[in-house]
């Protein structure tokens, strides 16, 4: 038996195989007890009481606890002492010389004055005074310079210093509101901050713990239903850089969530709830990841985009050729471009995962988060939304570029016109799932990716399914669970190739294959889906 963990940013999902017939395995979804009664979701949500216990996937006003918010260090007063305008410099001064006194005049200048004319100590003094001026008036325009200057400079100063002084006190009010001050104990969010840095944590309860703890919860009714004879597929999110640490923080998660379960409280979840929050800290142990602890438990870590590709492909609703799926969760938006083999078997050849997904949307367009209650996307009018809509539908198509890019790069090395490759990506399916395909807005065609298509039971037609009739409705949320409930058999690896190596079966430049007489080299070598 296999189960299923879709470990979700707003919701948990499980699903469970269960391969009594091998010929014909049945996959049920768990029906999680809430106090609304039984759900295929559950709220990755975790309260604290105000007893310091907890409670896991729901909010209970009357009995939740406060907590305060982690301050931080107190921040610190700007190193930036105030600006002062130094300019010593004195405004230069105009200074005329001394007009001549009068004097006793001979009969030669008595004669000028009456002609009009100007004797010439006076001449001499006019043209002093005139030197004087331009001498005054050219140190007057040196000063200004060299003033304007200065003001300048001090003024520049003193908006940094005034920058600096608002940061710092914007800062210290936050910090002092959060240090004197409780909000409710209820935490969202856990899981996409443990996998990510887009969610900037600062709450006093380590978000690891939290998810741990809430993985505990769901394992306890678990084996209280299945004992001890299921294996775990978790999925995490990941893009092929972050592999292999994020699987091992997955691992990690999970592997403590059973250590709190087996050998801590030995199955009994009375014991579990009853503990207060500052118990399970001391008692929640950090497992690190190995292969034989991961063997021991029965458990496996994929990736989000994989598992969502197993329940696209499994049953072969998905015709041969180069496809996207793009699964937009609460927290994260994954995208997985593959090939179906020869032998009808996904092989994944470029994926990713983008820190944005409708939580993201929420957060950024809502302008007022209720604290008591998941927000929704149907909440904010489509006129709040759309600046975050489009950025986070241009950053997916920006992924799927870069992707793109590097198959046609890839192809630049292949012995086929390169209009084969541009044939074979014409009008190519892109399948959308999570929770956010359930919105045509956000559905769009990405780039020559036209075939737009969404899970639905048409993709999940061939899965046997317990209630089938409550379920089908909910497959673009429940994909990823049904994914990762799907037994992987023995020996067999995930297929996942560098996009270099997405033609590796085609002849290369230089190379002479042998064509075969009527065939289209595409129809050869697997370019083609007709």
């Amino acid at each position: 038996m296999v189960v299923g963990f879709d470990f979700g940013t707003h919701q948990t999902k499980v699903c469970i195989e269960d391969r009594s017939d091998p010929q014909r395995p049945v996959y049920k979804f768990w029906k999680f007890k809430t106090p609304d009664g039984e759900s295929y979701t559950l709220p990755s949500v975790v309260q604290i009481n105000n007893d310091d216990t907890l409670t896991y996937g729901h909010v209970n006003k009357s009995c939740v606890g406060e907590i305060g918010v982690d301050a931080g260090a107190e921040p610190q007063m700007p190193n930036l002492r105030e600006p002062v305008m130094v300019f010593s410099e004195p405004k230069p001064k105009l200074k005329l010389p001394e007009k001549p006194k009068p004097q006793k005049q001979d009969w030669k200048d008595v004669l000028k004055a009456w002609a009009g004319g100007k004797n010439s100590q006076e001449q001499e003094w006019e043209k002093a005074c005139k030197e004087a001026q331009l001498d005054y008036d050219q140190d007057l325009r040196i000063w200004k310079i060299k003033y304007e200057k200065a003001q300048k400079k001090f003024e520049q100063e003193y908006a940094l210093y005034e920058q600096a002084m608002r940061k710092y006190e914007e800062e210290h009010r936050e910090w002092e509101y959060k240090a004197t001050h409780k909000v409710p104990a209820i935490f969202r969010y856990f899981k996409q901050a443990t996998f990510s840095n887009a969610i900037r944590w600062n709450d006093s309860i380590d978000k690891d713990l939290l998810s741990i703890w809430y993985i505990a919860n769901i394992l306890f009714d678990l084996e209280a239903e299945y004992g001890q004879t299921f294996s775990v597929q978790l999925g995490f999110p990941t893009d092929a850089k972050r592999l292999f640490t994020r699987r091992n923080h997955a691992y990690r998660l999970i592997l403590s969530a059973y250590y709190l379960v087996e050998d801590v409280f030995h199955g009994d979840k009375d014991a579990f709830l009853l503990s207060t929050y500052q118990e399970l800290t001391e008692l929640t142990e950090i497992i690190h990841p190995s292969e034989e602890k991961a063997k021991e438990y029965g458990i496996l870590a994929l990736p989000e985009a994989y598992a969502n590709l197993v329940t696209v492909t499994a049953k072969k609703q998905i015709e041969k050729g180069i496809s996207f799926v793009v699964d937009i969760g609460g927290g994260t938006t994954d995208i997985s471009l593959f090939n179906i083999d020869e032998d009808d078997a996904p092989h994944i050849y470029g994926y990713t995962s983008i820190d944005k997904g409708i939580n993201y949307i929420v957060e950024t367009s809502a302008k007022h988060l209720d604290i008591w209650r998941q927000n929704s996307l149907n909440d904010i009018p489509e006129c709040d939304r759309a600046m975050a809509v489009d950025s986070l539908i241009k950053e997916v198509r920006n992924s799927c570029k870069m992707i793109i890019h590097d198959i046609l790069k890839a192809f630049d090395k292949v012995d086929l016109s390169k209009i084969a490759i541009y044939e074979a990506l014409e009008n190519r399916i892109v399948v959308y799932s999570g929770g956010g395909s359930t919105y045509d807005f956000l559905c769009q065609e990405i780039h020559q990716f036209t075939d737009i298509r969404r899970m639905d039971k048409r993709i999940w037609n061939g899965f046997y399914l317990e209630k089938a009739d409550e379920v089908l409705s909910l497959a673009p949320i429940l994909s990823t669970a049904l994914g990762l409930s799907v037994q992987r058999e023995e020996g067999d690896n995930i297929k996942i190739s560098d996009l270099h190596e997405i033609f590796a079966h085609l002849p290369k430049k230089g190379d002479a294959p042998e064509l075969i007489w009527g065939r289209r080299p595409e129809d050869m070598y697997g370019l083609a889906d007709d």
